[in-house]
């Protein structure tokens, strides 16, 4: 029995990154009982899943063979004091409940880290329960906290500490970029023990026999560019509405873009695409994770973008990347390092500087170029995902990673 410790896990009737979901469906292929502990408290909906506010009990729930526990955390509105609780109430439930769940000499537990401190408990429960423990690194910690706020004092010193206390007493590391594995090894982290496992889709979700239906209504006669997921300070989507006010004062009619998905900075982006008077972007709430390859079969373009951060240049794997490639979308990003290099390896994209909304502009521009230069552009993108990122094959690498034991 593994159990899967991931905060913000979801189902694919939710938005989100379904990773866990697919994994724990595959590996129920492979004879492997997967447990995915999460909260149904959703990241982008800020929403309940099942319970009302008060209970706190935990809610048992099968999706598709795939067995969720859905563990209390507290509610939240915005990214301040409010979700850092909501994150250390989650993990004082993930101990509690470990501490309690069926157990056999098969049974490993996996910490997730969007943060250290599920992980940090989960990693308790394993030492006090006698099983092994496995550390998977989503986002990397405290290089993210540095990078995106300055902050290097008593919070990264903390962040520190935890991240190379679980770097020490993993089992086994996963990593999602080639890049975070080299970077944990200079730490002076056992390189044996690092092992890479991308984001990836499930290819079946993108295959159709035939041209679906938007699951929202799009402008007709454009040529759209989308990007689907957070609303955040990192995400630096005022970069995208500038670059849009560029080709607005070009005429440039024939492009629209449409934001998908919500966050902190939805509310100020809102605002600042009033006040430039753009045309050509639409905002739309975020939709479900098994609605995005329907809403990305009748786009055009994809759009990857991030703040211009040290930590962003090695230690991500954004799952929109993936999605646009698997439906055979080309891609227009300003994320530098191991993103660019797999755009420029799939040969289904261009990358543009960081933070610069002139390049992102033209970028755009060079890119419907590309695309009636070179028809087959989308169709290379999705042939490296098939290779490279199937979460089928992806399963079988996780399912070798549990022959780990308990010293």
């Amino acid at each position: 029995m593994i159990y899967w410790v991931n905060q913000y896990a979801i189902t694919p009737d939710s938005p989100g990154g379904t990773r866990h979901y697919e994994f724990g469906k595959y590996l129920k292929g492979l004879d492997e009982d997967v447990v995915i502990v999460a909260s149904d408290l959703n990241l982008y909906t800020r929403q309940y899943r099942l319970r009302s506010q008060n209970n706190q009990k935990p809610i048992l729930e099968t999706v598709q063979d795939v067995k969720f526990h859905w563990l209390f955390a507290t509610a939240y509105q915005k990214n301040n004091w409010s979700r850092v609780l909501s994150m250390l109430s989650f993990s004082w439930s993930v101990f509690f409940h470990l501490l309690r769940v069926k157990t056999d000499t098969k049974t490993v537990f996996i910490g997730s880290s969007p943060h250290l401190f599920a992980a940090l408990v989960t990693q308790m429960a394993a030492w006090v329960r006698g099983v092994p423990f496995i550390l998977e690194i989503r986002d990397l910690w405290p290089e993210t906290l540095i990078d995106m706020t300055g902050k290097k004092g008593f919070q990264a010193l903390i962040l520190r500490l935890i991240a190379n206390y679980l770097y020490k007493m993993a089992k086994k590391i996963i990593v999602l970029s080639l890049s975070s594995k080299e970077h944990i090894a200079k730490l002076g982290f056992d390189s044996n023990k690092i092992v890479y496992i991308p984001n990836g889709v499930d290819i079946k979700d993108f295959n159709f026999q035939e041209k679906p239906s938007s699951p929202i209504e799009l402008p007709i006669n454009k040529k759209i560019f989308v990007y689907t997921g957070a609303h955040g300070p990192a995400n630096e989507l005022g970069v995208v509405l500038e670059a849009a006010y560029e080709l607005q004062n070009q005429n440039q009619n024939h492009i629209h873009i449409l934001l998908v998905g919500d966050g902190p900075s939805k509310q100020e982006l809102v605002l600042q695409a009033k006040e430039l008077k753009l045309q050509n972007l639409t905002f739309h709430d975020p939709i479900k994770k098994q609605d995005i390859p329907r809403l990305l079969a009748n786009v055009d373009v994809g759009l990857l973008i991030l703040k211009d951060a040290p930590v962003f240049r090695y230690g991500i794997s954004p799952n929109k990347l993936f999605d646009y490639m698997a439906i055979g979308l080309p891609v227009v990003s300003n994320v530098q390092g191991d993103m660019a290099e797999i755009i420029k390896t799939a040969n289904n994209g261009i990358t543009v500087e960081s933070g610069n909304s002139k390049a992102l502009a033209v970028g755009m521009l060079d890119i419907l170029r590309e695309i009636d230069r070179n028809s087959n552009m989308g169709q290379e993108g999705t042939s490296y995902i098939l290779e490279h990122h199937n979460r089928e094959k992806l399963a079988q690498q996780v399912k070798s990673l549990l022959k780990v034991k308990n010293d």
